[in-house]
């Protein structure tokens, strides 16, 4: 059973706190372990063991809430690490009611899962199940709440992550405002978690560190998005003169930062997107400086379009990429079912820089023959000559697969869809819409060879398939994020955050600052030398550059049976 506890640790270790030191507290040794063995109890034990070695290991898992962010991303790791280690994971949501909790940990103990995990809701109305479990030879695992009946405790160092997090805000109190500056803040805490009163010591003696005059005003409960919303109202009416509110997680942090917002509180402005968005951000730090405003203005990278220069690619590619490999290799799998004549256009992303349709590339594989063309707007169309590549490929196989990027342009600079002259709408930023494009081609072959075709429009599908996800981008995401506060906190202003490759084998990426300047308005094409020479596949370069990006998965929870997404409850 010790083997079971030390894996369930294991995977506990990667469940979304690798920037935390886990500290894991033993309080209850195995009573079925003798001190020695004696050679024949050694040999049962060893027979025991390699039983053992044949049974898949079932985990229960109850956190707090699953509605958390923090909760299911550790659910979500979990799940993944249980499957990479051939155990059966049972996550059940513990809603934030200990009479939910109570009923599900008796539902794992009726089933007979070999450990329970549990985040409580109150760990005071858990000692009868817990001890209802340790009876059944059930250990059970407490996270981030210490309980003394429990078969072990594991735990982050809460008073650490508050100075970090102190450490920052007292940091920029004084750059901002001067050392000695008696500065107010409040803190948004979960007075329910015994555990928090460490971060929130942490978090007094970082600012305390930089700042030590700074006084903490007001601590009250604001952990979720809408309780962290009220609780920033009743600071900011009790005391408006506060320039900090820290939240001891995410979601509180969020919804007090939309209360400053409608309060039309200073704060500092992340802008996340692509070339537009960096066009705004590069807008409004200039305007900033031009009214000698204090508020900071970041651009942090997300395009699936992969376009923005000066960065080694922007999160959302990685997933937009995977997704497009994957669906490739399922649209030629489709294709080849029935050995007639097809010719199949794919019009994928791309306005001007052919980034997802050179994804398209990732499909080929052992089990895969990939795409028989890409089109790329990077290259100049030509519809003639188009037709004949076709011809020749159907005259050695039957099937052919082409993936076109939306924005594929004609020598005199119009798009191809606009032959089919049916665009005429515009976006916000004055954009032709682009749309058709592979049902125009489509139509062409099927005119000029005699040939059935068909065309798909991936459209919003490849920005928006979340199950699909790449771990590599989301981590990355964070890495961008976290160094966009970071500079902010230092007091950075009209600067974008960039990826900088260090390596592919193995992959590794940091981050760095570029002006903003740099950046807006401009995009980044793919080189023409990671197409062959008829620029019609991507070479291993691409592939190489590619490959990285799309590693690693990060499985949804699902919810009666369909993914189960984060989103905002609308305001009433």
């Amino acid at each position: 059973m010790k083997k079971v506890i030390a894996l369930i640790l294991a995977a506990l270790m990667v469940l979304g706190l690798a920037a935390c030191a886990a500290k894991t507290t033993t309080t209850e040794q195995d009573t079925d372990t003798p001190a020695q063995t004696a050679p024949a109890d050694k040999a049962a034990e060893e027979t025991t063991a390699a039983d053992a070695a044949d049974k898949q290991i079932t985990v229960g898992f109850c956190p707090m809430d699953l509605s958390n962010n923090f909760f299911a991303n550790i659910a979500n790791s979990l799940r993944n690490a249980a499957d990479a280690a051939n155990v059966k994971a049972i996550i059940s949501d513990g809603k934030s009611d200990a009479a939910t909790q109570i009923a599900a940990l008796e539902n794992f103990i009726s089933q007979g899962v070999d450990v329970i995990i549990v985040v409580p809701v109150d760990a005071e109305s858990l000692k009868g199940v817990i001890a209802e479990a340790k009876s059944a030879g059930i250990p059970v695992i407490t996270h981030t709440t210490e309980y003394a009946d429990a078969t072990c405790n594991m735990n982050v160092a809460e008073l650490e992550m508050g100075q970090a997090n102190g450490s920052a805000c007292g940091k920029w109190m004084a750059e901002t405002f001067g050392a000695d500056a008696d500065c107010k803040y409040a803190i948004l805490t979960q007075r329910s978690l015994e555990q928090t009163i460490g971060r929130e010591n942490g978090i007094m003696q970082g600012i305390a560190e930089y700042c030590p005059n700074a006084e903490c005003v007001m601590t009250v409960d604001g952990y979720t998005t809408d309780m962290g919303m009220t609780a920033a109202e009743n600071i900011l009416t009790a005391h408006p003169e506060v320039v900090a509110i820290l939240g001891i997680n995410d979601s509180g942090a969020l919804g007090a930062y939309e209360t400053c917002v409608a309060q039309g509180v200073d704060t500092d402005k992340f802008y996340i997107g692509g070339n537009d968005s960096m066009d705004t951000i590069a807008k409004l730090s200039r305007y900033g400086a031009q009214v000698g405003s204090a508020v900071r203005f970041i651009g942090v990278p997300k395009t699936i379009d992969n376009d923005l220069c000066l960065t080694d690619h922007t999160p959302g590619y990685g997933s937009a990429a995977k997704y497009i490999g994957v669906v490739m290799k399922e649209i030629i799998r489709d294709a080849t079912v029935y050995g007639t004549k097809y010719v199949t256009v794919v019009e994928i992303m791309g306005r001007n820089a052919g980034w997802l349709t050179a994804a398209a590339a990732l499909a080929k594989s052992d089990d895969c023959e990939g795409v028989d063309m890409i089109c790329l707007p990077e290259v100049p169309f030509n519809v003639e000559h188009f037709i004949e590549k076709v011809r020749v490929m159907q005259e050695k196989k039957p099937s052919i697969v082409i993936a076109v990027s939306e924005g594929v342009k004609l020598e005199d600079g119009r798009y191809v869809c606009e032959l089919a002259d049916d665009v005429h709408a515009v976006d916000a930023f004055g954009h032709k819409a682009l749309t058709g494009t592979a049902r125009y081609l489509a139509n062409v072959v099927a005119r000029n060879l005699d040939t059935k075709t068909r065309c798909i429009e991936l459209s919003t599908l490849q920005r928006c398939a979340g199950h699909l996800t790449s771990r590599t981008d989301i981590t990355e995401a964070y890495q961008v994020g976290g160094a966009a506060v970071k500079a902010a906190f230092e007091g950075v202003t009209g600067q974008m955050v960039a990826l900088k490759r260090i390596s592919n084998s193995p992959y590794q990426c940091t981050t760095e600052l570029h002006p903003i300047s740099e950046v807006a308005n401009l995009e980044k094409k793919v080189p023409l030398s990671w197409m062959n020479e008829n620029h019609t596949q991507m070479t291993e370069d691409f592939l190489a550059y590619a490959r990285p990006l799309i590693q690693a998965e990060l499985t949804p929870l699902y919810i009666a049976g369909l993914p189960h997404h984060i989103y905002m409850k609308p305001q009433k």
